[in-house]
């Protein structure tokens, strides 16, 4: 699975001892997708890399292509023809080293220079490698940065989600995978090494990633104490039976700057964010991450959930954010449910703090309720792990109270519409904050024996 080369002499030798051998010279080849002919492409770009190298010493990727491929990289990029304007003959190849990937996410509330940090590319050299190396040809290494991992939500559908899709587009899902966290020099707004007026967000990062992180794979080698290894400390990652300066990984892919679930746009805060849906037809991928996430952590879809039975489950979740204005207990509603199910055994309706519960057994909960009711926020994100079939009720805040300033924008806040609309396993209900208590409780009443019906008729149809 593994191979170390060393051009290094040996310490003792004899006349009989055969002389050392030198590794044999390593090549490195790229293919690139989703170029848009623009010098914004790289927001877009995704590349898969063949023999991508990291430097012990200098803890930086490498790139170690042929003198051909260098040469023609650059005729591709320098070509001109006379008397035409420059945009209308631009050429390009996927297979060209001229290219740039997003290492991470973008965050549209990111300034042009905090996006720009985000432009990464292996150092290119025009030679193949000769150096002392160590080639791992077991496991996909996956270089990203992380947006905003402080916060569940971000977390899952902002680096696991774009994550996995990247991975999809070059169909190497299925493989043992090694994420390596990308520190850059400088740290960007939300950042995990970024410094707010609460503190220093890694430790908050590292929280969620020890809880979270197993969804996207696990194994001996893939992660450090529970997190992702770094590019500050890759190397400790590979056990080196001798010592090398380069490690090198036969597979490698990057770039998932426009993959997150929502691109440019905001995820809901902003009129402009409803202007068009950026998650339209993704239902399927959807569901194949909700099904790789959770098979990750043990779970499967097609077999029974521990604690699941046939009776059809109504689930409450309780104080889902740290925004007060979507802090909701839901009291009024769990006791409306339960007197109009009061006399049918088959409906079991409970109620869940999730952030006192790990991710094991948060997704498990989720796996056996038929219908979901909470408020929408990044609390909310573990109704992706709904059954097929199960219903979603999303309170909003109708005047949209921002989380940090806690001043009304002053219209709607559906944060995360743009998945959960097109999350195509699962029927989705919005509900305004306002009214919940008073008039808008028949309404929810009425949305949940709706669900429940639909939920019966379902299973039988499913059953047969």
């Amino acid at each position: 699975n593994a191979s170390s080369y060393s051009s290094s002499s040996s310490s003792s030798s004899s006349s009989s001892s055969p002389p050392p051998s030198s590794p044999p010279p390593l090549t490195s080849s790229i293919h690139c997708v989703g170029d848009t002919f623009t010098p914004s492409n790289w927001h877009h770009t995704s590349c898969n890399f063949r023999n991508l190298c990291y430097s012990v010493k200098t803890h930086k990727f490498t790139l170690h292509v042929s003198p051909l491929t260098s040469t023609i990289s650059s005729k591709i990029k320098n070509y001109v023809h006379e008397g035409l304007p420059e945009q209308h003959i631009i050429t390009t190849s996927s297979s060209s080293i001229d290219s740039a990937v997003s290492i991470g996410g973008l965050n549209p509330r990111w300034s042009e220079e905090e996006v720009e940090r985000m432009k990464w590319f292996p150092e290119i050299v025009s030679t193949p490698l000769t150096s002392p190396y160590h080639l791992i040809t077991h496991e996909v290494l996956l270089p990203y940065h992380s947006m905003a991992s402080i916060n569940i939500g971000h977390l899952i559908w902002d680096d696991f989600f774009p994550l996995y899709t990247l991975l999809k587009i070059f169909g190497v899902e299925e493989e043992r995978i090694k994420y390596v966290r990308y520190v850059g020099e400088e740290a960007n707004w939300a950042t995990c090494e970024y410094r707010g007026v609460a503190g220093l967000n890694l430790p908050r990062c590292v929280r969620n990633f020890f809880r979270f992180f197993k969804m996207m794979g696990g194994g001996e080698g893939l992660l450090n104490d529970g997190v992702p290894y770094t590019n500050e400390n890759l190397e400790e990652s590979v056990d080196l039976e001798e010592e090398v300066e380069y490690i090198c990984w036969e597979k490698s892919v990057a770039g998932i700057g426009l993959l997150t679930d929502h691109g440019k746009k905001l995820h809901g805060w902003n009129k402009e964010d409803y202007e068009y849906s950026y998650n339209i037809g993704k239902g399927g991928l959807m569901k194949e991450f909700r099904d790789f996430a959770s098979g990750n952590i043990g779970l499967d879809y097609n077999s029974k959930v521990p604690g699941s039975d046939d009776k059809i489950r109504i689930t409450f979740s309780t104080m889902s954010s740290a925004s007060p204005a979507r802090r909701l207990t839901f009291k009024k509603q769990i006791q409306n449910v339960k007197e109009l199910y009061a006399n049918d055994a088959s409906v079991i309706i409970e109620e869940y703090n999730f952030a006192d519960l790990d991710a094991k057994q948060q997704v498990e909960i989720h796996m056996k309720t038929n219908v979901m009711v909470t408020a929408a926020g990044g609390g909310a994100v573990t109704s992706m792990f709904l059954p097929d079939g199960a219903a979603l009720i999303l309170y909003y805040d109708s005047l949209g109270t921002n989380g940090n300033t806690k001043r009304p924008i002053g219209h709607p806040a559906r944060l995360d519409w743009d998945y959960f609309n097109n999350m195509a396993y699962v029927r989705t209900s919005w509900l305004p904050i306002v009214g919940m208590d008073d008039d808008a409780l028949e309404v929810f009443t009425g949305i949940v024996e709706m669900e429940v019906e639909n939920y019966k008729s379902f299973r039988t149809k499913k059953e047969s």
